[in-house]
């Protein structure tokens, strides 16, 4: 039986006949499949040689007066595509952004084409690249064909030539395994589950989630083939995985006298699906391993292609020290990864993503030691999250070797508007200023998850067109004319608004609240977050929709809507459960034993959630059933078995990341997982909050989580599904009665206090609230009978008044007795 499946898979190839490579033929696809064949009809697409002075992408605009019809001209596919949505974004207002259902595109219907004024533009960097080895896992994991399509278009309209292409290389690694001797099981059960297996690749864990199926493996092959053909129709270069070393547990019993250690610990995983495999560099199997790693990848996909000059990404020690610290080791280690790819592709490119560096143990010297086994030229530094924690800077340009600028922006796909448009506006374009020899050759954007926050990537995508920094202030005002398609005040006054203060954060990687933070009684330190900014924004985007100004049923007016309206309400609950633990602590502290004030508070928090799950239950972008159907529709899924294993893979990821390892890290804002996930949770700890303050013991946070971990597991073993399709209330109307609840205070509500002003009490303070939103503090301090007052605009609840003192520019806001 074994023989015959090795037999098999060896002489399987999913490669397909080469086809004609047209530029303008696979352009001309693109923009017939987004925005119809009647508009398509009328370009006039055309190929031009890459710009002569410095050989990068370039596309020009142009009008032909005797066949009255709109011109564009580029060097390849992508270059022509980016011109197209050029003359789309410019002339008939096109938005081309993520959205379910295609929810994300707009543009205007005009006929005929208006004339473009004829204009060249010339790619400012040679490599524009997109994703991250993790964007596979917390985004594309069960993508079928039609959404991969979907997703290669938005790359080429936005000019990226550079696409990481990790999908089905499981086939490959399958077909090497069984070739040196090891069994099918022991090569399956290595692998990890889909939405586990970028942290497979690069070492970390291996077999949670698993095994795979045969199906998978088999279907997500003829998916890579699909999706690297239309790559290189389109004049991409995919980067393709590379060999670092990573290998299965029966490679010591094939090779008893290999030298092959283990990678460290990772996630707090056991040593059951961590500690993974790692053949030393040095060891005299590594290089014929590697060879034939590549070799297979080229039979397997590259039948009928030119196969130089490929680019290949290895990451052999992510967020994992190297157990050699030894200078010689590291560039010998990092120089095996080279040769065997070259030894296959003697043009190849070696690409890597420099995320490791961040490590402490990765001091200059240990960076050029490792990154001098391979020759200046040849390697193409991935600096991750330059627009955070650039490297480029810190390693002197990477020591001569070029490197792309990224913007990482997203962590584990967690939501939330944010992100910091001014460095992604002046950072590429900055590096030679800063650094006149840089060897910055392009920049990309590197998100471990996509889907989320389109005004980010739409001008991180543009950047690679710019040579000088873009005013970030005109270019949202732009973009939010075009994503809605008319010019409204409101809405420009609310995207000006966001772009000075949640897109213009320090750090992304905390840029979320309390709703799907596992519970506990601590109050996290969230003083970062823009909750008086994010209230007036949502003001001003339903006014835009409730006046006229915009259309209120277009995709991407809601989806913004929905988006902002759900920041509120996480910021919204994040200051009711700041302010039901500190109650709690002070009613304790007091001795008293009264639950009246704290309960109210909890009633609330739960009447906020739901309101959340109602109001993300609107728009299908924000639907935890969309995800969990794509998941067990995904290709090659038909089994029960394989449902089940999906549907787990799906839940799992999103929650407790394995046992709870890396709880909540994934977590995501979606109707239905507020519901019956996050909900449930704080409902939990709000009844032993309660139940300790009347008994007098302090909160057991290793109780309270103990107790809470099965029925996290039950949620993740289940097999119940959610709603893939939208609850059918109307998002704006939705978000008008939220507005109405928690942004804006009534009269009836206002009545409850009266202002004092160049007043404060000292003391008695309960919590300071996040938001300093006048109407909101009222709102929060009428939630409990607890909260007497608080000042303004200082954001201080008190439950307890002194006498009044003097306080210049604040206003004392007591409840009426």
């Amino acid at each position: 039986m074994r023989a015959s499946l090795v037999a098999c898979l060896l002489a399987c190839s999913f490669a397909l006949p080469a086809r004609a490579s047209d530029p303008a033929t696979s352009a001309r696809g693109v923009a017939a499949r987004v925005f119809g064949e009647q508009i398509a009809a009328q370009l006039e697409l055309q190929v031009i040689p890459a710009d002569p002075e410095s050989g990068h992408d370039a596309y020009e605009l142009d009008y032909d007066r005797a066949s009255s019809r709109v011109v564009i001209r580029g060097n390849s596919g992508v270059a022509i595509s980016a011109g197209v949505y050029q003359y789309m974004s410019d002339y008939l207002n096109a938005s081309v952004a993520w959205g379910v259902n295609r929810t994300g595109v707009r543009f205007d219907s005009v006929s005929p084409l208006p004339a473009p004024t004829a204009v060249r533009v010339v790619r400012a960097f040679k490599h524009s690249y997109s994703w991250n080895v993790c964007t596979f896992g917390y985004s594309a994991a069960f993508w079928d064909w039609a959404r991969w399509q979907r997703e290669l278009d938005w790359l080429a309209l936005h000019g990226v030539n550079l696409p990481l292409a990790f999908a089905g290389q499981e086939l490959v690694w399958q077909k090497l395994w069984l070739e040196v001797g090891m069994t099918d099981s022991e090569v399956r059960e290595w692998f990890s589950g889909p939405a586990f297996l970028p942290w497979q690749r690069m070492g970390n864990i291996m077999a949670w989630g698993g095994p795979l199926d045969q199906d998978w493996i088999e279907g997500q092959a003829e998916l890579q083939q699909s999706i690297l053909d239309a790559m290189m129709e389109l004049g991409m270069r995919p980067v393709l995985p590379g060999f670092p070393g990573h290998v299965p547990k029966a490679l010591r019993r094939i090779y008893p006298n290999a030298s092959i250690t283990s990678t460290a610990p990772w996630g707090h995983f056991n040593a059951t699906y961590t500690e993974v495999p790692f053949l030393e560099p040095t060891d005299s199997h590594f290089q014929a391993l590697a060879t034939r790693f590549y070799e297979i990848q080229r039979d397997t996909f590259g039948a009928g292609r030119d196969w130089s000059g490929m680019a290949y990404n290895a990451d052999q020690f992510n967020e994992m020290e190297p157990r050699n610290k030894d200078p010689s080791y590291l560039a010998a280690a990092n120089r095996a990864v080279w040769q065997a790819m070259s030894t296959v592709d003697a043009n190849a490119t070696y690409v890597m993503q420099a995320w490791l560096f961040h490590e402490q143990f990765w001091t200059a010297a240990a960076v050029k030691a490792y990154l001098s086994g391979v020759p200046t030229g040849r390697m193409l530094i991935l600096d991750l999250n330059a627009e955070e924690q650039p490297l480029w800077s810190k390693f002197d340009s990477f020591y001569g070797h070029n490197f792309i600028w990224n913007a990482l922006h997203n962590y584990g796909g967690r939501s939330g508007m944010y992100g910091n448009l001014t460095r992604v506006a002046t950072g590429p374009p900055g590096v030679k200023e800063a650094m006149p020899t840089a060897t910055i050759v392009g920049t990309g954007f590197t998100p471990e998850a996509i889907l989320q926050n389109p005004v980010y990537y739409e001008l991180v995508t543009r950047m690679s067109w710019e040579h000088k920094a873009v005013d970030a202030d005109r270019f949202v005002t732009r973009w939010s004319q075009r994503r809605y398609g008319a010019n409204s005040p409101s809405a420009v006054a609310a995207w000006l608004l966001m772009r000075r203060t949640i897109y213009d954060t320090a750090w992304s990687w905390t840029r979320w609240g309390e709703v799907e933070a596992r519970p506990q009684a601590t109050v996290p330190d969230r003083s970062d977050l823009n909750a008086t900014a994010s209230a007036e924004a949502l003001r001003l985007l339903v006014q835009a929709g409730s006046n006229g100004e915009l259309d209120p049923t277009s995709g991407p007016y809601r989806h913004d809507l929905v988006d902002l309206a759900s920041q509120v309400m996480q910021f919204v609950f994040t200051d009711e459960a700041a302010l039901l633990r500190k109650l709690v602590e002070q009613l304790q502290a007091k001795g008293s034993k009264d639950p009246t004030g704290a309960a109210q508070v909890g009633a609330a928090m739960q009447a906020a959630l739901s309101s959340l799950d109602a109001l993300l239950s609107t728009d299908p972008s924000f639907l935890l059933g969309h995800w969990l159907q794509e998941a067990v529709t995904s290709p090659n899924t038909t089994t029960p078995d394989q449902v089940a294993n999906r549907l787990f893979n799906a839940k799992n990821q999103i929650t407790l990341w394995g046992l709870g390892n890396i709880h909540d890290y994934a977590s995501k804002l979606w109707g239905g997982l507020v519901g019956s996930y996050y909900a449930p949770r704080w409902a939990m700890f709000q009844k032993q909050l309660l139940q300790d303050l009347q008994s007098g013991a302090p909160f057991d946070q290793a109780a309270f989580v103990a107790e809470l971990i099965p029925v996290e597991l039950q949620w993740n073993e289940s097999p119940a599904r959610f709603p893939d399709q939208v609850s059918g209330a109307d998002p704006l109307k939705t978000a008008e009665t939220l507005v109405g609840q928690f942004v804006n205070a009534s009269a009836a509500v206002k009545a409850q206090f009266e202002a004092s002003p160049g007043v404060d009490h000292n003391g008695g303070d309960v919590v300071r609230a996040y938001t300093r939103d006048l109407d909101q503090l009222m709102l929060l301090c009428s939630r409990t009978e607890a909260c007497l007052g608080f000042n303004y605009p200082g954001g201080y609840l008190k439950s307890s008044l002194t006498a009044p003192t003097s306080s210049p520019g604040s206003t004392f806001y007591a409840k009426v007795k």
